[in-house]
């Protein structure tokens, strides 16, 4: 004889499968965040102001899927000036933060400015 579950049973299981699987693809789509929907946002210091805005992102292809970020290039007033990957302590849709205790954009740009 074989067993079968019950039909009740088996629709929870099923409902609590499809339910599991809606929350890791929630949690995947809030954890991604798009290039795009950063590029020219700003960028702020550790204390919440704007320091620049976001120009590119470098990053160091090896052939992996996902190659690793190494770095930004944010615009300073005039100026560009590359901020190491280290140098950044949130990344948001629409918002890239800072570990710099820079409190303007002139100290962040002479510090971190590249030649």
């Amino acid at each position: 004889m074989i067993f079968r579950a019950s039909a009740p049973d088996a629709w929870q299981r099923r409902l609590q499968a499809r339910a599991d699987r809606v929350l890791v693809r929630r949690s995947v789509r809030q954890a991604l965040v798009s290039l795009a929907g950063l590029l020219w946002r700003p960028v702020l210091n550790q204390a919440g102001e704007e320091i620049g805005r976001l120009v590119d992102v470098v990053c160091r292809w090896s052939g992996e899927p996902y190659p690793p970020v190494t770095g930004v290039v944010v615009k300073v007033g005039r100026r560009s000036a590359y901020v190491p990957a280290e140098a950044i302590a949130e990344i948001k849709p629409g918002l890239l933060r800072l570990g710099s205790a820079c409190s303007s954009a002139s100290a962040f740009a002479t510090r971190c400015s590249t030649p």
